[in-house]
């Protein structure tokens, strides 16, 4: 994996960012390269919305692509390191954010909602800033641990 310089974006509290994952069979399990709308601005909604996975697999060779829902950031500012060339996705700017294998119980053509919050592994190099006075809310694992 290639770092790069990383991306700096101020005031990211409820900025509303998408990802689309290119997904490659690599013997029984998926790698993805993960691509974020972060550093183009807001994701548009409707332009997003309009991505077609099944054109877009086929437009970039990978064996599926997946649109992980469009939602907004937490913390008020990030910095992440792009790992690789930005790149038009539909009508949408991207960057490849990061490169991971997918867990053994994703589903692409399942509701992902059962999944969450369950601790994976993606090969990112970001940091997230919280000012202080600012709600934080911080997940814990079944076994209590902060995630």
């Amino acid at each position: 994996m290639t770092i790069s310089a990383p991306l700096h974006v101020a005031d990211t509290r409820a900025y509303a960012q998408g990802e689309i994952f290119l997904l490659t069979q690599a013997g029984d399990s998926l790698d993805a390269l993960v691509y974020n709308t972060i550093g183009f601005g807001r994701c548009p909604a409707e332009e997003f919305a309009a991505i077609d996975v099944e054109q877009l697999a086929r437009d970039t060779g990978c064996d599926r692509a997946w649109k992980n829902p469009r939602r907004g950031w937490m913390p008020d500012a990030l910095t992440v390191a792009l790992v690789g060339e930005p790149r038009k996705l539909g009508d949408v700017m991207f960057n490849l954010v990061a490169h991971m294998q997918m867990p053994s119980s994703f589903d692409p053509g399942m509701d992902q909602s059962a999944p969450a919050y369950h601790p994976m592994q993606i090969r990112r190099v970001s940091k997230y800033e919280f000012l202080s006075g600012r709600p934080v809310f911080l997940l814990r694992s079944p076994t209590g641990s902060p995630g």
